[in-house]
């Protein structure tokens, strides 16, 4: 049985959604566009200049008619939100995560393999979706395998920790985006099939250890 989401309230000023990268984000950004009734824009990534939430108190002052619907992915602005409850209801929110942190990670290491300006043309040779298995194979038997600078990921990880303290109306994980396909457009993940920690790093096991740490923590209710 799928599971129900309610991905918008027509009553708010929009739907935001708060994730952190490589989770599917703008997906879930077009899912909703698609499903809303009313007339609705879509501003991508909001709060990336300044690290400041100041993008976002604008948009909840437009008095325009659309149903606006946005991204905050960037880590810094979130701080500033996690006691802005009255900032907050007014838009629906969405809290999207990626709670496998071995495949979101895997996700990760390769995206960043391309260079700024690619990740932002989406013209690398891994793209935001859709990148074939080869593609990723291809770039392991040319390279070989890599030792991973652990405070790198520990630092990624902590990124990730005010997600979860930010008081939000829904919650969704990455594995569940493909549950919410609408008829206009398909899931289509990159596929990394059976590609393991243990092809890409040397120093896998102890990555492996921190990434299913985080992974299988309890969240406190």
């Amino acid at each position: 049985m799928l599971k129900e989401f309610e991905l918008f309230d027509l009553s708010k000023r929009g739907t935001l959604i708060i994730s952190y990268y490589r989770s599917g984000t703008h997906f879930l950004q077009d899912v909703i566009s698609e499903k809303c009734i009313l007339y609705n824009k879509r501003y991508g990534e909001i709060c990336t200049v300044n690290n400041g939430i100041q993008q976002l108190e604008e948009l909840t002052k437009l008095s325009d008619v659309n149903y606006n619907i946005c991204i905050l992915n960037n880590t810094v602005p979130k701080l500033y939100l996690r006691n802005k409850r009255n900032l907050l209801l007014n838009w629906h929110t969405i809290r999207l995560t990626r709670k496998n942190k071995v495949s979101h990670f895997i996700s990760h290491w390769f995206w960043q393999l391309n260079t700024l300006e690619q990740q932002k043309q989406n013209s690398g040779a891994f793209l935001h979706n859709s990148t074939t298995y080869e593609k990723y194979t291809n770039q392991l038997q040319q390279h070989g395998k890599a030792t991973i600078d652990i405070s790198f990921v520990e630092s990624w990880l902590m990124e990730q920790l005010i997600l979860e303290l930010i008081p939000v109306d829904e919650e969704i994980d990455y594995d569940d985006l493909c549950d919410l396909t609408p008829l206009d457009f398909s899931w289509t993940p990159n596929q990394y099939n059976t590609i393991a920690l243990s092809d890409i790093f040397v120093n896998h096991n102890e990555l492996e250890d921190l990434l299913l740490s985080f992974s299988t923590q309890v969240k406190e209710k």
